[in-house]
């Protein structure tokens, strides 16, 4: 069973930043994630409160 840890809001954004950061460096900008990584990324961004772009809306 997990233990519950209780993150405050500012560490969990950096967690995020560096969870995207670490993603940036191992997907290059001309290919696109897969599927399940592109997924998760629209999600920490919704989540993060930041609108998506263009390419990630799919337009």
């Amino acid at each position: 069973m997990r233990n519950s840890v209780d993150i405050d809001k500012v560490h969990s954004r950096a967690m995020v930043r560096e969870i995207g950061d670490s993603l940036r460096t191992l997907y290059k900008p001309d290919r696109e994630p897969p599927p399940r990584i592109r997924d998760q990324l629209h999600r920490l961004r919704d989540l993060d409160g930041r609108p998506r772009t263009n390419s990630e809306d799919g337009k």
